[in-house]
């Protein structure tokens, strides 16, 4: 795993088949570009919800969180 250099390029992209649009919405709220072929992470729209991603070879799985489900929902109502 590669250590985050500061100033990381991020970029946003639709995994889900119908995504694009609401890509497009995420990157102007987040002020992210929809294409950078030098981003080095990639938050990604799928049909699940958003994901961090590393890019390039050799890199960790994407980074997920939950809100709403399991400990961290019980933390968030009580």
């Amino acid at each position: 795993m590669t250590e985050q250099q500061a100033g990381s390029r991020i970029r946003v992209e639709a995994l889900a088949i119908d995504g694009q649009e609401h890509a497009a919405q995420w990157a102007q709220r987040l002020g992210l570009p929809l294409q950078d072929a030098n981003a080095d992470f990639a938050l990604q729209l799928t049909d699940d919800g958003l994901q961090l991603q590393q890019l390039g070879d050799d890199v960790p799985g994407a980074v997920r969180v939950d809100f709403v489900e399991g400990a961290v929902a019980h933390r968030r109502l009580f």
